[in-house]
């Protein structure tokens, strides 16, 4: 974000292929977007989940920065808006130690396995999602 009052500045338009959290664009008319942003994923999963999949409840693991709040906001808004119920959000600290990242995972699995979970969204930036996984993956075998 720190280019955007720049181009603005200079009036230079600028297209970000991949950015996705609304403030990037919002009133810069030289920024332009063309991925979604992340607060109309967040409204698209909910709906989704509520009238395609046909859940009830929902948990959300969100990354502590401004997509995975961003993300999971407009989930949490528009999937209370269509009946579902939000049990629980967890954040999922980029910084956070094994041990941190361990309790949560060990905490949605639980979930999970006694069929409480619902939908689970996974609100994390595309690049930790892998590490997320990936740490998952290590903490339940």
């Amino acid at each position: 974000m720190p280019a955007s009052p720049i181009y603005k500045a200079a009036s230079i338009p600028a297209i970000t292929g991949s950015a996705s959290v609304p403030s990037l664009t919002a009133n810069n008319p030289y920024y332009f977007r063309v991925a979604i942003d992340s607060s109309s994923q967040g409204h698209t999963l909910a709906a989704y989940a509520k009238n395609v999949l046909g859940q009830k409840r929902a948990r959300v693991l969100y990354s502590n920065e401004a997509y995975g709040k961003t993300l999971s906001a407009a989930f949490a808004d528009e999937f209370a808006d269509e009946g579902g119920k939000l049990e629980s959000q967890w954040t999922w600290d980029l910084q956070g130690t094994d041990k941190e990242h361990a309790a949560r995972a060990q905490q949605l699995s639980e979930d999970i396995v006694n069929g409480e979970a619902g939908v689970l969204i996974l609100a994390v930036v595309p690049y930790s999602h892998r590490v997320a996984c990936s740490r998952w993956s290590r903490w339940i075998n």
